[in-house]
């Protein structure tokens, strides 16, 4: 990945002081292995077309917004949205691993 190809639209969401909206959430955590950093950093470049955006979450705190409004305005419950979202962070450790090889 090289540096051209960061946008505004892929800013880490806690610059905004915003995270993803959530029902559930699901962890995964990894261990980022010497021997493994070159396939480790393939596999995240197929993985970063996934990860939601700053934009999208907007998108859907906009949604979550107008869903609440409608129910209120109607005198009803407000339903839950059907939505996914995806999100990735790094130890400093782990930053310090992948930055040679990904940037």
């Amino acid at each position: 990945m090289s540096h051209a190809s960061l946008s505004i639209s892929r800013l880490e969401l806690k610059l905004y002081r915003v995270g993803l909206p959530k029902k559930d959430e699901t962890f995964f955590f990894f261990k980022i292995n010497d021997w493994s950093i070159h396939d480790f950093c393939k596999q995240l470049g197929d993985l970063v077309p996934r990860i939601t955006t700053a934009i999208e979450v907007q998108h859907d705190l906009a949604r979550i917004a107008k869903e609440k409004k409608r129910a209120r305005l109607e005198g009803t419950d407000s339903q839950i949205l059907d939505m996914t979202g995806v999100n990735i962070a790094f130890s400093q450790q782990g930053l310090l691993q992948v930055s040679d090889t990904i940037l």
